[in-house]
């Protein structure tokens, strides 16, 4: 049996999910809702959905794939089009159909490997858009290719979550002289990160949309591991190759040159430059700049839409600008507000200060996994938008931040970060979307709520993340690569 020091975590990290779903389920019950909820769950009820996944991947869940199909197909069809014209910006092709292809045109490389090994249908690349408004499939040859792709992220949606589990197991160990935990409790709590990860509703719905999220939260959790075991360049390898997804997070290579991680340096470079390479050569220069330009307009308008959990997001909200609460794929970028263009500009350059500040002001030390979570988080939540799958990334920093708040001594300040990163986990991991009656008043802004659960999330890790000047003055002399003692040895 578990201790109690165990049992009181697993408490705490499933009681505020089994509290969010009775919440979820029973509003919806009883109080018949103004707006379509098709898109809005709860949280155990989409994680139900997500899990037979993996035997009966969906052959119309799309929610990256159809945009990705049509931006291949565009650029097979004809080697010179531009793919942004074709696809996102096509007005020949009617607004239920349209494919919102947002993705740097190095996204279609994975697609293309799999088509080049036979994995993936040729004629995907011939994809149309046939069939009743609204459906996302065509054929039975795409509708193929969304088993393939759906059942790849569905395996990896599994196995994410055991890394997970490992990485936990990992971080409590390096703790436990100063967390108390034998090893058998950081068993229990390590498979409850298993089962955590499971339902945690980034993760789950990122699996239902049919999200290429769900593959780059398996190589941000490898990254997680690769830094716990102090192989700095695979972590360096693994953030190269989410951003050849996600380019906002290519800040990490600043990041990591500020702090002078020239080993996280030479991962990314060893890697992102032969992809940023086969990427300009396959689909030209013309095609990535058309890229920065859509990427300048999504930026400068953003997305109103109650799952853009972003201060742009919550922004257009608060003025009622744009569509609020009911999506339908022709849901378009929200109208350009300058006042929310405004502080969407001034928050993202605090974001940006918050992540490589720390970089300038404490030179001298060595980045911890925390300073690199602050990175993450903030690239991510500092975003114009930021859908809820994207809080993904967020997952494995929850568990070392629990790893290392239990290493601290006993006593209010414990007490109260155990608070705050409950509250957190509360706002992040869970679909809240009884919010959602809200959306008409000025109360819209608790739509926000997994937003400040991430800021939440923020001002734990910058703590500790500047707690390891401290903390580096009271470790024993050891070498790089050699874990410190005491309560001082969690995950850094």
């Amino acid at each position: 049996m578990p201790s109690p020091l165990a049992r009181k975590i697993i408490v705490w990290i499933f009681l505020p999910i089994l509290l969010a779903t009775a919440v979820t389920e029973i509003t919806f019950r009883f109080v018949a809702p103004k707006y379509d909820l098709t898109f809005y769950s709860s949280t155990l009820k989409t994680a139900y959905w997500a899990l037979p996944r993996l035997v009966h991947p969906s052959d119309s869940s799309a929610d990256s794939w159809y945009p990705m199909l049509r931006g291949a197909a565009a650029f097979h069809t004809e080697k010179s089009v531009d793919i942004y014209q074709a696809t996102f910006l096509n007005r020949t092709i009617p607004v239920m159909w349209r494919p919102k292809f947002q993705y740097p045109p190095s996204s279609l490389l994975p697609l293309e490997l799999l088509g080049w090994t036979g994995l993936l249908p040729q004629d995907d690349t011939r994809i149309t858009a046939v069939g009743r408004p609204g459906v996302k499939s065509a054929g039975p040859v795409v509708g193929r290719a969304y088993r393939i792709l759906n059942g790849t992220g569905a395996v990896l949606y599994i196995v994410n979550a055991f890394l997970i589990g490992i990485l936990a197991w990992m971080a409590l160990r390096s703790g436990r002289e100063g967390n108390g935990m034998s090893a058998a409790d950081g068993g229990w709590v390590a498979a409850s990160a298993v089962l955590a990860s499971l339902v945690f509703y980034p993760f789950t719905q990122a699996v239902n949309a049919g999200q290429i999220q769900t593959w780059l939260n398996l190589i941000l959790t490898l990254s997680c591991i690769a830094w716990i075991c102090n192989a700095r360049a695979a972590a360096g390898v693994c953030m190269a190759m989410i951003c050849a997804v996600k380019p906002q997070l290519g800040l990490m290579l600043l990041w990591a040159i500020l702090w002078r991680d020239w080993r996280f340096t030479k991962g990314f470079l060893l890697a992102g430059i032969p992809v940023a390479i086969a990427s300009l050569w396959r689909y030209g220069w013309a095609n990535h700049a058309a890229y920065l330009r859509l990427l300048s307009e999504l930026s400068r308008n953003g997305e109103s839409y109650a799952v853009n959990a972003s201060m742009n997001g919550l922004m257009h909200r608060l003025l009622f600008n744009g569509d609020n609460a009911v999506w339908s794929y022709a849901h378009e970028i929200a109208p350009f507000h300058p006042l929310v263009y405004g502080v969407t500009l001034v928050t993202s350059v605090l974001f940006m200060a918050a992540a490589l500040g720390p970089a300038l002001v404490q030179r001298g030390r060595t980045p911890s996994i925390f300073d690199f979570g602050v990175g993450i988080t903030c690239f991510t939540i500092g975003s114009p938008v930021a859908w809820d799958h994207h809080y993904g990334f967020l997952m494995p920093f929850f568990v070392l931040l629990l790893a290392r708040i239990l290493a601290m001594p006993p006593g209010p300040p414990r007490r109260t970060e155990i608070a705050l990163l409950v509250l957190s986990w509360t706002l992040v991991a869970n679909s809240l979307s009884v919010f959602i009656l809200f959306a008409d008043s000025r109360l819209n802004v608790l739509e926000s709520y997994r937003f400040f659960g991430g800021l939440m999330l923020l001002a734990l890790l910058l703590r500790h993340g500047a707690d390891e000047t401290v903390r580096k003055d009271v470790r024993a002399p050891a070498r790089d690569d050699a874990p410190a003692a005491g309560a001082a040895t969690a995950p850094r």
